[in-house]
């Protein structure tokens, strides 16, 4: 629910921030007055029209007017056309030439300009041998991106704080929390509702002295007027307690409210959990939770892939399909979402909806182990100690029983005795663990 991946932050292009003197609406006319003036060399009027058809939603006409305004030196143009080039917009999709146009720019000291170059210093680019001449890949280089990042958020850039924040979080280690969380206050205190969303997410996934659960809730309850997202993720927080004691029936009624404003698909499947069994007071309808859910899969959601293998599973909403359930289970599996690689497993071992095979079982029961699903744990330890679908190795037994224990099966404090003695006897040492190291479950 709260990833923390690096967001490609959208940089208000400068079409909305430049005052024209034309109609501002999406349908209106260049005046002619104004593309003779573009057509004499008036780089102003070169500029105005590029803006004027961006409006009219004519991209290749924008494209060539900013061109030829970039040509003149105009830096707005030069920014707006390394967008173009950047996104592909009247232009066909060129990173080097966008990475030129806002080199341009950023000369110029526009900051939008320079927040693009320290995204792709921060990103590289990749060698485009089909271009003419052929194009030779520029490096990552994130010390320069970082140090352009520094310079915006010293100048109190809003974005930049942002995007620098977005770059730190991705990080597989955070260095420095306390940065994060400077970042995105000031973003914060200039009423970025993004920087509100961020923010409150960051204080969630913490699990050390940073998570703030209460303040997390006051960020997204402020967002909440103004993104759909947010609201999506206060309902969230109201469902799971965070914050506050948790409240079904709220938090039911935001997910639908937020789903009525704009399709969501996270709305979408949060919703369908409650229409699905009729909690929170909303009133159960299995035939549109299942519509619900299969509007959250198309869009990619592997929760509601794995659901709809769950209703088809039980004939809930749609036919009872074994098979059908097993290709759902199989997909949301390899999203690596845990209990779909768990029921895929147990489908395997079964033999449900597709050939039994207890090695490629014990494969899925291994990658769900790997996600800390507490059945997976006990499973995969029951059969590195019998020897069930892989060799028996009661050393690795132990260690996944124990695990098991850790995160509430029960189960596995019968087991662990015999793994234990047996582990003792056994010359067998486990083997290495590449993927994961194991550790109880603290969430």
């Amino acid at each position: 629910m709260y990833p923390h991946l690096l967001k490609a932050v959208k940089v208000a292009i400068l079409f909305s921030a430049v005052s024209l003197s034309g109609a501002d609406s999406a349908s209106e006319n260049l005046p002619q007055n104004l593309l003779d003036r573009a057509r004499s060399g008036d780089v102003q009027a070169q500029l105005e029209a590029g803006f004027s058809f961006y409006r009219q939603n004519q991209p290749i006409k924008a494209a060539y007017w900013f061109a030829a305004a970039a040509r003149a030196g105009s830096t707005a143009a030069q920014y707006n056309l390394g967008r173009c080039y950047m996104e592909g917009y009247g232009v066909k999709k060129d990173l080097h030439q966008a990475w030129e146009y806002f080199q341009q720019a950023a000369n110029q000291k526009l900051p939008e300009a320079e927040l693009m170059l320290a995204k792709l210093y921060l990103s590289g680019i990749a060698a485009n041998p089909d271009a003419v001449p052929p194009r030779a890949a520029i490096a990552a280089d994130e010390a320069a991106g970082v140090r352009l990042l520094e310079k915006l958020s010293q100048a109190k850039f809003t974005e930049a704080n942002i995007v620098y924040a977005g770059y730190l979080i991705s990080r597989r280690k955070t260095p420095s929390p306390e940065k994060v969380i400077e970042l995105l206050d000031a973003a914060v205190q200039a009423n970025s509702t993004a920087g509100e969303i961020m923010l409150a997410d960051f204080l969630l996934s913490r699990k050390d002295k940073f998570r703030d659960e209460k303040r997390a809730r006051k960020l997204l309850e402020k967002a909440a007027s103004q993104s759909n997202e947010a609201k999506v993720k206060l309902a969230f927080a109201i469902e799971n307690g965070f914050g506050a004691a948790p409240d079904l029936q709220q938090a039911g009624a935001l997910y639908e409210a937020a789903l009525k404003e704009k399709f969501s698909p996270l709305a979408a499947l949060q919703l369908a959990n409650y229409v699905l069994t009729g909690r929170g007071g909303i009133t159960q309808d299995i035939p549109y939770a299942v519509e619900l859910y299969t509007r959250a899969a198309e869009a990619g959601l592997p929760e509601a892939i794995y659901q709809l293998g769950e209703c088809s599973r039980l004939g809930l909403g749609m036919k009872q399909d074994a098979d059908a359930a097993f290709k759902y289970f199989f997909q949301s599996a390899q999203k690596n979402y845990a209990p779909a690689q768990f029921a895929t497993a147990e489908a395997l071992a079964a033999g449900a909806g597709t050939p039994q095979d207890q090695a490629a079982a014990f494969y899925w029961y291994n990658q769900a182990a790997v996600n800390y699903e507490p059945r997976a744990l006990l499973e995969t330890g029951k059969r590195c100690l019998y020897g069930t679908g892989t060799a028996p190795d009661p050393a690795r037994a132990v260690i996944y029983l124990e695990q098991a224990l850790a995160n509430g099966m029960n189960e596995a404090a019968l087991l662990l005795p015999e793994a234990r003695k047996r582990a003792a006897k056994s010359s067998i040492l486990p083997r290495e663990l590449p993927e994961f190291k194991l550790r109880p479950n603290k969430q």
